[in-house]
């Protein structure tokens, strides 16, 4: 059902075209009419592949090759600041007072948009990406934070290094999802707290969205979680996606750089699974008692 969806969604959005191509080119946002890959002239069907400047087949074919760098790269280089979420931002400002204190790692931080839900001192936060373009902008906009170019499944710090660990929409874009767990386990301090997010895998935000190749249910999450070693706090399936409506919605608050009225009852409702958008779970390293 999903994929049809998305389908008539990319039909009804061919008429805003014109409107993006006047954002993106005002904010000198990139965008291509043609595949770099293969040169197929077809893009502009599909906003997201002209961000991207990848067809879906090209794309596809580099998220399941070896090279998972490479594959990274095509999605994430070219990233622009942004100055909303709506779909996350509720989310992100919750998950940020409960790490005001001690130092936080973002993994796969991009632009390090977490930052600005957070008021402590920037030299207690770091963050790590696979790609070196969105971590430029990231330190032009967070002078003082610590952020480096890493693989998240290498994280380059010491065992029990820190207090709080986000890892936010990044699990659903990798394969070895169980090593980066570990390691990020292996950084966090015992009694430290982690936020980890990722889409439905069998709805809309899962399936049908760009350059996701794990497919998570909320029970397979959570035992992936487990098995790293956390223990689990606090979990939550949310957010309404209403066809047309729901995508639509946030792509004007993308545009506008506010959030619309509505935007944060429509995703932070609780939904069952099969309708829900998006999992959140919140997880602790244990603290080792001695006898």
């Amino acid at each position: 059902m999903w994929y049809w969806v998305k389908k008539i969604e990319g039909i009804f959005y061919i008429p805003l075209i014109p409107m993006y191509l006047a954002y993106w080119k005002i904010r000198n946002i990139t965008f291509h009419f043609r595949c770099k890959s293969c040169g197929n002239p077809w893009l502009f069907l599909d906003l997201r592949t002209m961000r991207h400047g990848v067809c879906e087949g090209c794309l596809q074919r580099t998220l399941f090759s070896d090279n998972q760098t490479e594959a990274q790269k095509i999605i994430f280089e070219e990233v622009g600041l942004t100055k909303v979420k709506p779909e996350f931002d509720w989310l992100f400002e919750r998950m940020a007072k409960k790490a005001q204190s001690g130092k936080s790692l973002d993994v796969g931080c991009q632009t390090a948009y977490m930052f600005t839900k957070f008021r402590c001192p920037r030299e207690l936060l770091y963050g790590i990406d696979l790609t070196s373009s969105p971590l430029k902008l990231a330190a032009q906009n967070f002078p003082g934070a610590n952020l480096c170019q890493a693989d998240a499944s290498l994280i380059p710090y010491r065992d029990d290094t820190f207090d709080h660990l986000f890892c936010t929409e990044v699990l659903e874009h990798i394969f070895n999802a169980e090593s980066v767990l570990k390691d990020c386990y292996r950084v966090l301090k015992p009694g430290g707290s982690a936020f980890l997010t990722v889409p439905n895998g069998r709805g809309v935000a899962g399936k049908y969205m760009v350059a996701h190749i794990r497919f998570y249910t909320y029970k397979s999450l959570t035992k992936m979680v487990e098995t790293a070693g956390f223990e689990i706090v606090d979990g939550k399936k949310y957010g309404l996606y209403i066809p047309f409506i729901s995508s639509t919605s946030v792509m004007f608050s993308y545009i506008l750089g506010r959030r619309l009225p509505f935007d944060s009852l429509l995703w932070q409702i609780r939904m069952p699974e099969g309708l829900s958008y998006n999992f959140y779970v919140e997880c602790r390293k244990p603290v080792k008692t001695t006898i």
